[in-house]
């Protein structure tokens, strides 16, 4: 969740290396370690222990994540299934291990870098677009951290990402052999003609006799979902807000205080010209003293065209700290006197110059009291919630629970596990929580309504009351269904032979045209297409006939089932077009996809590197404790 907060602060380089370093651990093994003693720790990486709390608050969070990625819910005993406690176990021990050997080189981030990182983050902007102080602590608190623990985890976070971007730093440049072979490969393309074949005769219809057996071999087509009824509420902070008032003084105070937040600040549109050395960035600005202009020096200095020289329209904070203070002195069209960086010498132009903007109080004030409201109530929803879990465990109904919390009960008699109803279509009007689905169908039947804090800051109020086993439909309610089932597979049948008898008759030496005209069709040529179909019709090239276009020789006559429908298709392979090794874009990409590659061979080197320092254990029997 921290990743998901902050995800414009990552890089790929430090992605790859992050899944590698956790995912390298279902490869290479951790070793087991159960002991019969008083210990609650899940796992050991070196002196580090990984508690039972940490692990379950975790498995919380990713459990959270894959659901929402799914969009249904997942029971625990699902989420085991699929190896979600295994792989937050890796994470932990993954970043644990980043964690000791960024210590032990004595790595640290500073509190500017810290601050610049929370107020870049969109995910901190007010309505105005800057960061806003009120956002940012309901979005930490929304997570169930405080703003303190929260600054601590993205510190630690950024300390990793910066151990593991110096790992892969030194990736060397793929070998321009091994790009061009990969590139004759991949790049290497076909040019085929179809005809497409369709069963369009009368198909008998069969005998009942017949349609029963379809229906009872055909049993998962015919299925209905398990289904469940179920009633519910929801309680969010905007609900209680109309209780809530704020005095003028109070909103003034809070203008005052954040003032800085209601308006734009001064942007300017910089230019610069980098040198690599002192000498030539001096040689350089003594031409701009002479008259020269920014635009012309460039040029006969760098070979820089005037399009390559805008940075764009940039805040302070937006500029580096060796140019911002800088940038940010210069009057209109003012130059600046060579400037080192890290990246070398800089001159810098202020093109031009957007004076900062500032709302007044009364401009501002709806949306001040708006967000304070919002604000307050997240504090009421708390002790609300409380009281709710009093009344339901007093035995209040949903229907006497939702009165106190004056909110609506809402029925609905019939959903799947996906949310759909029994028309197969989304039951209308679900809250968008991700944990809605899972916790509608892991509330027990029959009992007690349940209240549910979710992630996005609100509560959750189900009572789940009856429940429909999945079952097959019963064959009279279905039989329109079934017949048109089976008629589909019979035209298809038809029409795959069809196309195998096509193929005999142009191997044989029949004219391909005349063929398909017979067959009531004509002719259609493809454009150039890759190995996995690329270029052409997906409908032409479905069911692997792409691969077996590439494995034929020009002239070669195949067939296979059409992409869509209960067609089918006959090609012929018309031409072969190698790679061109002229196309620089994407030799381009493949060199970068391979870079990756050995960046992720290189991280899992390093993991390798970490585990036999470090040493990982792992207590499997208090692993398997936790729910």
């Amino acid at each position: 969740m921290l990743n998901a907060m902050r995800k414009t602060t990552g890089t790929w380089v430090v992605r790859i290396f992050l899944f590698l370093l956790i995912g390298s651990f279902a490869v290479w093994g951790i070793g087991d370690f159960v002991r019969g003693s008083t210990d609650t720790s899940v796992a050991k990486v070196g002196e580090v222990e990984i508690s039972q709390v940490e692990f379950s608050e975790q498995l919380r969070r990713d459990l959270q994540r894959v659901q929402a990625q799914l969009g249904t819910g997942l029971t625990a005993e699902q989420a085991r299934a699929l190896g979600l406690n295994e792989q937050t176990l890796r994470n932990l021990i993954g970043r644990t291990l980043l964690d000791i050997e960024a210590d032990k080189l004595g790595i640290t981030v500073p509190d500017t870098r810290l601050a610049s990182t929370i107020r870049e983050n969109p995910a901190f902007q007010g309505a105005t677009g800057g960061f806003d102080k009120f956002t940012y602590e309901n979005a930490v608190r929304n997570q169930g951290w405080s703003t303190t623990r929260f600054e601590s985890l993205l510190r630690r976070d950024l300390i990793r990402d910066d151990l593991a971007a110096s790992v892969v730093a030194g990736v060397r440049p793929v070998p321009k052999t091994l790009i061009d072979r990969l590139h004759a490969y991949r790049s290497e393309r076909r040019e085929a003609e179809f005809v497409v074949i369709e069963e369009k005769g009368e198909i008998a219809p069969p005998d009942e006799e017949t349609l029963k057996k379809y229906h009872e071999a055909n049993a998962a087509r015919f299925t209905a979902p398990e289904m469940r009824g179920f009633s519910y509420f929801t309680l969010e902070p905007k609900d209680l807000t109309g209780d809530i008032e704020i005095a003028e003084a109070e909103l003034r105070e809070e203008y005052q205080a954040h003032r800085a937040n209601f308006g734009e600040p001064e942007r300017r549109q910089v230019e610069q010209i980098v040198y690599p050395d002192e000498a030539s960035a001096q040689a350089a600005w003594a031409r701009l003293n002479e008259g020269g202009s920014f635009a012309a020096v460039a040029k006969a200095t760098r070979d820089m065209e005037p399009a390559d020289l805008s940075l764009g329209l940039l805040t302070k904070a937006e500029l580096p700290p060796e140019l911002a203070e800088t940038a940010f002195t210069l009057a209109k069209d003012g130059l600046s006197k060579p400037l080192k960086t890290g990246f070398g010498w800089h001159i810098l132009r202020v093109a031009d110059i957007k004076p900062a903007s500032e709302k007044t109080f009364e401009e501002v004030k709806e949306e001040l009291a708006a967000e304070l409201k919002l604000q307050r109530a997240g504090d009421l929803l708390y002790r609300t919630g409380t009281r709710l879990q009093d009344e339901i465990a007093g035995g209040g109904s949903i229907e006497q629970v939702a009165e106190k919390a004056r909110a609506t009960v809402r029925r609905v008699a019939a959903m799947d596990r996906q949310g759909r109803g029994p028309d197969g279509k989304a039951v209308d009007g679900l809250p968008l929580y991700r944990e809605f689905l899972r916790s509608v169908w892991d509330a027990p039947l029959g009992g007690e309504p349940e209240l549910i804090e979710v992630a996005e800051g609100a509560y959750l109020v189900i009572r789940a009351e009856d429940a429909t086993p999945a079952a097959l439909k019963p064959f009279d309610s279905v039989r329109p269904e079934v017949l048109a089932a089976w008629t589909a597979e019979q035209r298809r049948e038809r029409a795959e032979a069809a196309a195998k008898a096509m193929v005999e008759a142009v191997k044989a030496g029949g004219d391909f045209a005349a063929l398909a005209a017979q067959a009531g069709s004509s002719l259609r040529t493809s454009g150039s297409f890759l190995r996995d179909g690329t270029g052409a019709d997906r409908a032409l090239v479905a069911g692997g006939l792409a691969g077996q276009l590439f494995a034929a020789k020009p002239g070669d006559v195949l067939s296979g089932p059409a992409g869509d429908g209960d067609a089918a298709v006959v090609a012929r392979l018309k031409a072969i077009s190698p790679a061109d090794p002229a196309d620089a874009a994407t030799r381009e990409r493949l060199g970068n996809t391979l870079a990756a590659a050995y960046a992720d061979d290189l991280a899992l080197l390093y993991r390798q590197a970490l585990e036999k320092v470090h040493g990982v254990t792992v207590n499997r029997a208090n692993m398997d404790r936790v729910n």
